[in-house]
């Protein structure tokens, strides 16, 4: 058995033995970043298989330089020209956290006047949104922060089992104040983005139209 460790000023100078160590050429620069798209998984590579949350950023806003990121789930990529930034956070709540603090703290970017854009791929009552639909959310909520209730034990008043920490039931009025459970964003920024984007005609296909038959008499059906 053999242990290997490193210690290194800049993110990602070691690499396994018999290896290269990856592309660092930008290294020394401080690039300055106007947009950081934040996506949570990727269904294998970041490139040239079946795309899940980040392939499509990638490769529409041509996020082709690399930076390693050895403590995140995965490598930086970054458009010099445009100044986005993409990154991979993983899921969970403790790899969301860690792979931001990690890009948040790299000397490698200048994020002081960096926009955050946190794009995922979420389920939906079919009451309020069909599968495909676009939401622009002012509200970041954790929802590992909570108590929850079998569907089955409830009071037949409530509407859910689902209540916020510090509180006896969904409906209470003395819940406390949020304490990091929910964070509300620039809510200007986000109607500023669905004015600019109401108009776009989402596509559709049979595959869609299908899923959404499963719906029959909800408002998302059609």
């Amino acid at each position: 058995m053999v242990f290997i460790t490193c210690a290194a000023t800049v993110a990602g100078a070691c690499a396994p033995p018999g290896e290269p160590p990856p592309d660092q050429s930008l290294d020394a620069d401080i690039n300055p970043v106007r947009v950081v798209v934040v996506a949570m998984w990727e269904r294998g590579a970041d490139e040239g298989d079946e795309p899940g949350e980040f392939q499509l950023w990638k490769a529409r806003r041509g996020l082709s330089e690399r930076f390693a990121l050895p403590h995140g789930d995965h490598d930086l990529f970054y458009n010099r020209e445009s100044q986005v930034l993409g990154m991979v956070t993983g899921v969970g709540t403790a790899k969301s956290a860690a792979t931001t603090m990690a890009v948040g703290l790299d000397p490698r970017f200048d994020l002081t006047r960096a926009y955050w854009l946190v794009a995922g791929v979420a389920g939906i009552d079919p009451e309020d949104a069909s599968i495909g639909s676009a939401v622009w959310s002012a509200y970041l909520v954790d929802g590992d922060l909570g108590y929850e209730l079998d569907a089955r034990e409830i009071p037949p008043d409530w509407d859910t089992g689902f209540f916020a920490i510090g509180s006896t039931s969904p409906t209470d009025p003395d819940k406390r104040e949020p304490r990091g459970e929910v964070f509300l964003v620039n809510e200007g920024l986000r109607d500023w983005a669905f004015e600019l984007t109401k108009d776009l005609t989402l596509p559709d296909d049979p595959a869609l139209a299908a899923a959404r038959a499963t719906n029959g008499g909800l408002r998302a059906f059609g």
